[in-house]
């Protein structure tokens, strides 16, 4: 589904309020998922600074991984702090 698609519904309220659970459902899914990729791209920037593969970059190259492991970190906590306040916001527990 994309950002405008709704599920099929003859709108009864019944099928309504289940349309409505789903699509929230998908919400706290793909902010979740959000928070996790951004997760991973921390982790494997790190992974390519470690000191062991260090020898394989210059100093430029270590500097613009540090830069990007730094503005990772920032998406990181904000993506999280957004997953966490829209969680609280619609009465969802903490963590999917």
């Amino acid at each position: 589904m994309g950002l405008t698609d709704k599920p099929n519904i003859t709108g009864t309220p019944a099928e309504m309020d289940r349309a409505e659970r789903v699509e929230e459902q998908h919400y706290a899914l793909e902010l979740h998922v959000l928070a996790m990729k951004i997760q991973e791209l921390h982790g494997q920037v790190a992974d390519l600074t470690r000191p062991a593969v260090a020898h394989y970059i210059t100093h430029s190259e270590a500097r613009q991984l540090h830069a990007l492991y730094n503005v990772l970190e920032r998406l990181e906590e904000m993506a999280v702090s957004l997953e966490e306040r829209w969680r609280a916001r619609q009465g969802l527990s903490p963590k999917i």
